[in-house]
């Protein structure tokens, strides 16, 4: 595979119609940058300027882990166990069921299921992804049932809880297809935020949200969720810059961390030792590795639904850079 170094100015070109602009960082344990470049444009637009570190991304499911550990500080000040159920926090939950397809012979006027849920709701459910809930515009089971009721999914479209909670598609528990000043002051993390229409000075740095057409052509889209929030949700929703993301990764590979407790395991929510990593819509993704002390951030803002194989093949030189580079 081509290197990383001569690749990027290839698919980051005007008019190259892979990727408008991304911006790539690894760092060290220490905090030093192994790995820092910028390459391309805030959008498709000819007129577009530069891509740069002190642009801002929408995070999409990056946010989880800014949740995940907020939800973890909690559970060390005691204001919650994690194996303790919800249903007092969100009590929007006592009554959703859990829903399945119709596989007997009167699918025509009752193509889905309901029954109720046995299990409790924990907050280890919600950190390992085994609650139940999904998003209704990705799940095929959750789109049919939207479509079966002419209805559109409406995960994305205003940030509060209220748009994601329908059913569950599975007990609680089973296998799974808030303070953050805590978070944001003690690292400087000073361009992240869920609230473009306070914080003007995130939002007139934010990269615009591009996807692919079915020719192949990279064209401006909406951003995925509204600038106003009507809430702070755990899956999506944060705006940030790959400095302020990445200051919180370097944090969790020291050994006494700012933002949690040395004594704070993290396999208690079902992570493994080893390289740990997540992604977003619109083709982010982080990783850190504890073991190797390194820990990198990919951000870009093409919002594809299925994987996209012309941007993969630059993540995947990145991720070859950086393990070169560790020797």
């Amino acid at each position: 595979m081509e290197d990383l170094d001569s690749l990027l100015p290839k698919l980051t070109a005007k008019g190259a119609n892979v990727v408008p602009g991304v911006v790539l960082s690894a760092v060290t344990k220490d905090g030093k940058s192994l790995y820092s470049k910028a390459s391309g444009y805030v959008s498709p637009d000819p007129s577009a300027a530069d891509i740069s570190f002190e642009n801002t991304f929408s995070l999409a499911s990056c946010t989880k882990l800014v949740i995940t550990i907020a939800a973890l500080q909690c559970v060390e000040r005691g204001q919650i166990a994690l194996d303790d159920e919800v249903m007092n926090l969100l009590p929007e939950l006592v009554t959703l069921e859990v829903m399945s397809p119709n596989q007997g012979p009167d699918t025509v006027d009752n193509q889905f299921l309901f029954r109720p849920r046995t299990n409790p709701i924990t907050l280890r459910h919600f950190l390992t992804h085994t609650s139940g809930l999904d998003y209704d515009a990705m799940n095929p089971n959750l789109r049919m049932w939207r479509a079966s009721r002419g209805e559109l999914p409406t995960c994305f479209a205003g940030g509060s809880k209220e748009t994601l909670l329908y059913s569950l598609l599975q007990e609680p528990g089973e296998s799974s297809p808030t303070g953050l000043t805590h978070i944001f002051e003690p690292l400087g993390m000073t361009s992240t935020t869920f609230h473009l229409d306070v914080w003007d000075n995130v939002k007139k740095r934010l990269v615009s949200m591009s996807t692919r057409d079915p020719d192949g052509t990279v064209i401006p889209t909406q951003q995925i969720l509204p600038g106003k929030v009507a809430e702070e949700l755990g899956g999506a929703g944060l705006y940030s810059t790959v400095g302020d993301y990445k200051a919180m990764l370097v944090d969790l590979m020291q050994e006494e961390p700012t933002l949690l407790k040395k004594e704070t395991d993290a396999a208690e929510v079902g992570l493994k030792k080893g390289t740990l990593f997540w992604g977003g819509a619109g083709n982010l993704s982080w990783f850190m590795n504890q073991e190797r002390c390194v820990a990198g951030f990919y951000a870009s803002q093409l919002l594809t639904f299925v994987p996209d194989t012309i941007t993969g093949q630059l993540n995947l030189a990145f991720q070859r850079k950086i393990s070169k580079l560790m020797g």
